[in-house]
């Protein structure tokens, strides 16, 4: 299993959305990461990753490739579809 190493911004996305409760756990952010519908490495070393939130959203993971797992750069909750026409 890789290890997921979050940012201060990325830790701190956590609170944000808990404090308007909306819960995404780590292992959601993990999940999208190494399961993503869509997958943007046009930017590398940066890399983006979306993933099913819920019925009406996407999670989108901003991410860099480190040597045991990956580095989480940021994360943010959008309107379903809007990420995943990007690269298929």
């Amino acid at each position: 299993m890789p290890t997921f190493v979050f940012s201060n911004h990325a830790l701190r996305k956590f609170i944000f959305f808990k404090k308007h409760k909306i819960y995404i756990r780590r292992k959601d952010v993990g999940e999208t990461v190494l399961k993503g519908k869509v997958t943007d490495a046009s930017k590398l070393p940066v890399t983006e990753s979306t993933g099913e939130f819920d019925a009406f959203h996407s999670l989108v993971v901003i991410y860099r490739k480190i040597r045991d797992g990956f580095f989480i750069i940021t994360f943010w909750i959008a309107e379903k579809g809007r990420y995943e026409r990007k690269i298929q």
